[in-house]
């Protein structure tokens, strides 16, 4: 089928589309909408683009379209009201821009993303009536792919770990999906993007792990994980030229920010840290941030300023351990006294004991414990801890009982000392 061909049935499966579609004295490469190539010595054209955004356009995109165009380069069906199969896009042509977004489209077509070699910007964002879908694999040729767009799509289950395939991808978005697990580590390649959105108001989206990976995006301006059940600590991330907006509410997150996370070189001006479990000093902001939100936390104090000392300890001896959720869950405030988990105080406030058998933990065992000047008992067995035992702990005076068994610790070690 060749392209007037395919035209005149497109014409006729869709409602309300231009007027001078239908008529005669008007050939198809001046139809609104419709872009040709220059005529060439045979006076032959043929259609460059199609773009027929925000027409209030439709029906159904009959069967035909990959077959019919050979030189298309934009496809632009933006903003209507289509339905029923994504068309089937031409792979043979040279198509680098494809918007099929705000729609009604129900399904994706068998090999949809098969052979976009040349694809560069690619949305199908809000086409909410797709049936449940997994992220494409095979859309891994298309390595010339720098905008993708796949919001509020029904998208399921975990992203495949193929994003090193994209080198110079700038935009990345995939918020309001149904997404699970942790990212990949492909993730940690994508040293080119600007824009990441992986965020869900709906609380459908459960990406978990740690945010690690955005220390290794240096030209990021925007990301957005609000919504989700990443864990871990924030860190540093590299310095910038331009403004970062870093929206991280509604997360597992936990730990101290570093206070040259607001105050250094990361241009960060916006910043949701809301809802989450981060510890430690209240943060220090520059003047030129724009918004932030930091409530919902269980930072020590409700203004800048140190936590106290046994607060301090007991959150480097978490960072060794990667500030596990679990402990974060309690550990909030400036009072170890009243109700953290896992620890015991004398009447005086110091702390006695700590216990964190069998929790599952990994790390290596803090140096800080010896700030614990009045600790009685540590019960540190049936983890997965690593490392050597901290020669400081023979200076606690007061340590009668150490259990470190059933770990992976290296070096000399007794169940007890007394």
């Amino acid at each position: 089928m060749g392209f007037p061909s395919y035209l005149l049935k497109l014409r006729e499966a869709l409602h309300n589309v231009p007027s001078d579609w239908f008529d005669n004295k008007t050939g198809m490469c001046d139809w609104t909408g419709v872009h040709c190539t220059t005529p060439d010595i045979t006076n032959s054209r043929n259609v460059q683009g199609i773009d027929l955004n925000n027409k209030n356009l439709t029906g159904t995109i009959p069967s035909g379209l990959n077959d019919s165009f050979f030189q298309l380069t934009l496809l632009n069906l933006d903003g209507n009201f289509l339905s029923g199969p994504l068309p089937s896009l031409p792979t043979l042509s040279p198509l680098r821009d494809v918007d099929l977004s705000f729609n009604n489209f129900n399904s994706i077509p068998h090999g949809f993303f098969q052979g976009l070699d040349r694809l560069e910007f690619l949305d199908l964002s809000n086409n909410t009536n797709l049936p449940p879908w997994t992220f494409p694999t095979n859309l891994n040729t298309s390595q010339r792919l720098t905008n993708l767009d796949l919001s509020a799509t029904n998208l399921v289950g975990p992203l495949p770990d193929i994003f090193d395939s994209f080198p110079i991808l700038g935009l990345l978005f995939l918020p309001e999906n149904n997404l699970t697990g942790v990212l990949p580590k492909s993730f940690a390649t994508l040293r080119r993007l600007q824009h990441l959105d992986l965020s869900d108001q709906k609380g459908n989206t459960k990406l978990s792990g740690t945010i690690q990976f955005l220390s290794s995006l240096p030209e990021l301006f925007d990301v957005d994980l609000e919504g989700n059940s990443f864990e871990g600590s924030i860190l540093d991330l590299p310095n910038r030229t331009h403004s970062l907006a870093l929206l991280l509410a509604n997360n597992r997150l936990t730990g101290v920010v570093p206070p040259s996370l607001f105050l250094g070189n990361q241009g960060i001006d916006r910043a949701t840290l809301d809802n989450n479990s981060l510890q430690g000093p209240l943060p220090i902001f520059n003047e030129s941030f724009t918004e932030v939100i930091f409530g919902g936390n269980g930072f020590c104090l409700n203004h800048s300023g140190p936590c106290d000392h046994r607060v301090t300890t007991l959150l480097q001896v978490a960072e060794a351990f990667g500030y596990p959720f679990r402990l974060a869950q309690s550990w909030r405030g400036n009072n170890p006294y009243q109700g953290w988990n896992f620890i015991t105080c004398h009447n005086n406030g110091n702390i006695r004991t700590v216990n964190f058998t069998n929790l599952n933990f990994m790390g290596t065992i803090s140096p800080a414990f010896q700030n614990l000047t009045d600790l009685y008992e540590l019960y540190l067995g049936r983890n997965k801890l690593s490392g050597s035992i901290p020669e400081s702990l023979t200076i606690l005076q007061h340590l009668k009982i150490l259990n470190v068994s059933n770990n992976n610790l290296s070096g000399n070690h007794h169940s007890q000392i007394k």
